[in-house]
C-alpha cells in the first residue's frame, strides 16, 4: 500500500490522540472517525476486509486507540505473534511519555491484558505481562 494513498502519521511508531492503525513495519495510518468506517473508505488499498477484525487477523495489523490521560486501546490478532508483540512493544517504549494506561485485546485468544506503564519497563517484561491475560467475558464483540 501507498503511504500517499491514506492519510499516514508522518513518523513511524508515533502514537497519536484517536484512532490509528500501525503496521508490524512500524506504518502508522490515522483513522479520522471510526476503524470500519475508515475500511470501507480505503479498501482498494487494504482489500475489501467487512470488519475490524478481519485485518487485524489476516494482515496482523494493530489498531490503536489513545485516548485523553494517556489510556491506550489496542486490539492485536494473538498474544503469541511475537512480530507483533515486537512492534507493540517498539510503539510503546517509542512513545512512553505519551500513554500511561495499556489495555490490550487479543482476538485469536479472546483475552485481554490491562496494566500501566510503570508495571511493564523491559521487553521480557512485556512478555511475560501479554501472556498473563485474562479471558473476555461472554457477550464481549472483541474487534466489532
Amino acid at each position: 500500500m501507498s503511504k500517499e494513498s491514506v492519510p499516514h502519521q508522518a513518523g513511524d511508531y508515533q502514537l497519536v490522540l484517536g484512532a490509528s492503525w500501525m503496521t508490524l513495519t512500524g506504518d502508522v495510518y490515522l483513522v479520522p472517525g471510526f476503524h470500519i468506517e475508515w475500511l470501507k473508505k480505503y479498501q482498494d488499498e487494504v482489500g475489501a476486509y467487512s470488519s475490524v477484525a478481519e485485518l487485524i487477523l489476516d494482515k496482523r495489523w494493530i489498531s490503536l486507540m489513545l485516548y485523553n490521560r494517556g489510556y491506550l486501546e489496542v486490539y492485536i490478532n494473538s498474544v503469541h505473534d511475537q512480530e507483533v508483540a515486537a512492534a507493540l512493544w517498539k510503539l510503546l517504549y517509542v512513545n512512553s511519555s505519551v500513554w500511561s494506561q495499556l489495555l490490550i485485546i487479543a482476538l485469536e485468544e479472546d483475552r485481554y491484558v490491562h496494566f500501566n506503564k510503570n508495571d511493564v519497563v523491559s521487553w521480557q517484561g512485556f512478555l511475560q505481562t501479554l501472556g498473563k491475560g485474562d479471558p473476555l467475558e461472554p457477550g464481549v464483540p472483541a474487534g466489532s
